[in-house]
């Protein structure tokens, strides 16, 4: 299996909206979690600033064709954020969160700013895998 990314173009901005209410919203309500307790959906003009501020938004790729999820990193002050992380359940467990983390921190040391590792921040996407 080969994992690589692919930069999110502007017109795939709606698409990356269904992919993460489908992909991360209907699996949060499989786990029977309360809506107003998850982040409020994505809209083209979130995107669309983060896009245009220089965040990476990215589909992750598995052989090149299929679309197995997303990932966002977002870079403010002198940090490298993980704004977001969403893949398709049946991709996980293949090594995929394990190469997004050491994309990150390969993309944090290119850029010369620290990974933050650990952070609470209310209306982030985390959802690699569901255990």
């Amino acid at each position: 299996m080969n994992i690589t990314t692919k930069s999110i173009s502007k017109n795939e901005f709606l698409e990356l909206i269904e992919f993460d209410k489908i992909h991360f919203y209907q699996s949060m309500e499989k786990l029977n979690l309360p809506v107003a307790m998850l982040p409020p959906l994505y809209k083209e003009e979130d995107i669309a600033r983060g896009y245009n501020q220089g965040d990476q938004i990215d589909w992750v790729m598995v052989n090149g064709h299929i679309k197995a999820g997303y990932l966002w990193f977002k870079m403010e002050l002198n940090y490298l954020f993980i704004e977001a992380i969403v893949l398709q359940e049946q991709f996980c467990g293949l090594g995929i969160g394990q190469y997004i983390l050491e994309l990150a921190e390969k993309k944090a040391k290119q850029a010369n700013l620290e990974l933050c590792r650990l952070v609470v921040m209310p209306n982030y996407r985390f959802w690699l895998c569901r255990h």
